[in-house]
């Protein structure tokens, strides 16, 4: 089996120094377990819905996976880059096109939510407040489709984050994998 797993700088592993990322984790938990699942980490620091709509056909169909995951959206919410935040009607669009999209490909489908992030610590201007709204239009989208879901709001702690306060660190990351595992299995 092959999963493809697109998303941003947390999907990437920024800051998990020790582990590189709870997608770094899921693949060597399938390795350590000597199945025939091979994991592709399509994470690109940065990335916005639109950035990854993009780029989605192209890294997709050139790895055929049998199952996506999904785990994007905090970049879009306000923040020191994006001020206004993409609009949410564009971003629920955009994430809607994102899925068909991944739906002529595969059925199987994991969305992962966004998670929170520690507000004293952040660096780069993102609220919480902010970003459960984009988590909700996500939790709108899943629903109506019918999707797996791993809901990872709120499940950080203060000491979950790198020093920036918006990167998970190792045991960030390993909550993180742990959720998405959980709903994989």
């Amino acid at each position: 089996m092959k999963i493809c797993v697109f998303g941003d700088s947390i999907t990437w592993g920024a800051f998990d120094l020790e582990s590189g990322g709870w997608v770094e984790r899921l693949k060597v938990h399938f390795f350590n377990n000597n199945t025939e699942t091979y994991i592709y980490n399509c994470g690109v620091s940065g990335d916005k819905v639109n950035d990854l709509l993009k780029r989605f056909d192209t890294e997709a169909t050139s790895r055929k996976p049998d199952k996506i995951i999904f785990s994007i959206g905090i970049n879009d919410s306000t923040n020191v880059d994006n001020l206004g935040g993409t609009p949410l009607d564009k971003f629920k669009s955009s994430y809607k096109d994102l899925l068909d999209k991944a739906e002529k490909i595969t059925k199987d489908i994991l969305v992962v939510g966004l998670n929170n992030i520690d507000e004293e610590s952040n660096k780069f201007g993102y609220r919480n407040e902010e970003i459960k709204k984009y988590n909700q239009v996500i939790k709108e989208i899943f629903q109506e489709r019918s999707l797996k879901f791993a809901d990872c709001f709120g499940i950080l702690t203060k000491d979950d984050f790198y020093t920036d306060g918006d990167h998970p660190n190792s045991q960030g990351h390993k909550k993180i994998f742990e959720k998405v595992l959980h709903i994989l299995k």
